[in-house]
């Protein structure tokens, strides 16, 4: 993932066009704001005595 946004934002004038430049930004935003979520979900269930 990291190379593909070095890639897609690399230069200003390239070939991707800037609404999917944050397009591509926003998307990745929102994954890693679910992984934050869900990794807190599991450290919670993980926590709780059985």
């Amino acid at each position: 993932m990291e190379e593909y946004q070095k890639l897609v934002l690399a230069e200003p004038d390239s070939a991707v066009s800037y609404p999917l430049k944050e397009a591509f930004l926003a998307l990745r935003q929102a994954v890693e704001s679910v992984e934050v979520e869900t990794n807190l979900d599991i450290e919670t269930e993980l926590d709780t005595p059985l």
